[in-house]
């Protein structure tokens, strides 16, 4: 295995102390210790607090397109498949330190970083319901899954790994009906999703309002 660059072990030093100690408690001099650096060396490679964090969130949107894109691949050609990699993909985050940072991240009273984060997460709701001929399913189905992950981040909600894949199983049973219906209703073609699928039913849309 590659040994992490210095920048990355900052960002995963970054990342722990916000999931350990809030957003308040995440100073330069608490990433440089967690990552065995100087406060020189985080100044290397990031030109602020505020550029570190930036780049977090890119990360973290990096590392979520790749766990989509390789659910993706294993998942049969089907109506929904776009969908259920995009749910599974929200819910891998198994390890509470990155949902928990990137979640209070995008809590952080910093209109930059807000706006950053906010562009992310518009973006996976467009992604899910552009071609979607009923995008309010496919929204529902994401704000499950959402409402699941920061629960789990925040540790509000425990329940076995068994009962949780229960859940999710639910949840893609849930995603599969919703296709089904849709193909039984048939209707007017729709543009295809990010999988390049074109899809029938009824056409919509969904704007995303900023703050």
């Amino acid at each position: 295995m590659a040994k992490k660059s210095q920048r990355e072990a900052i960002l995963d030093a970054a990342e722990a102390v916000i999931a350990g100690h809030g957003l308040i408690g995440t100073t330069i001099d608490a990433v440089a210790a967690g990552a065995g650096v100087s406060k020189g060396g985080i100044f290397y490679h990031f030109a602020s607090k505020r550029e570190m964090l930036l780049r977090l969130i890119d990360r973290h949107e990096q590392r979520f397109n790749g766990r989509r894109q390789a659910i993706l691949d294993r998942l049969p050609d089907v109506p929904g498949r776009f969908l259920k990699a995009t749910v599974l993909a929200s819910l891998d985050i198994r390890s509470s330190r990155a949902a928990a940072a990137s979640n209070l991240v995008s809590l952080l009273d910093d209109p930059v970083l807000r706006k950053r984060a906010t562009v992310f997460k518009r973006r996976v709701l467009k992604d899910v319901v552009r071609g979607s001929p009923r995008p309010e399913r496919a929204v529902l189905a994401m704000l499950v899954a959402d409402g699941l992950r920061v629960m789990e981040a925040f540790e509000r909600v425990v329940m076995t790994d068994g009962f949780r894949r229960r859940v999710i199983g639910a949840l893609m049973e849930l995603i599969d009906h919703f296709s089904e219906s849709e193909k039984e209703a048939g209707g007017i073609p729709a543009k295809g999703g990010r999988d390049g699928k074109r899809r029938t039913g009824r056409a919509g849309s969904v704007r995303v309002h900023r703050k």
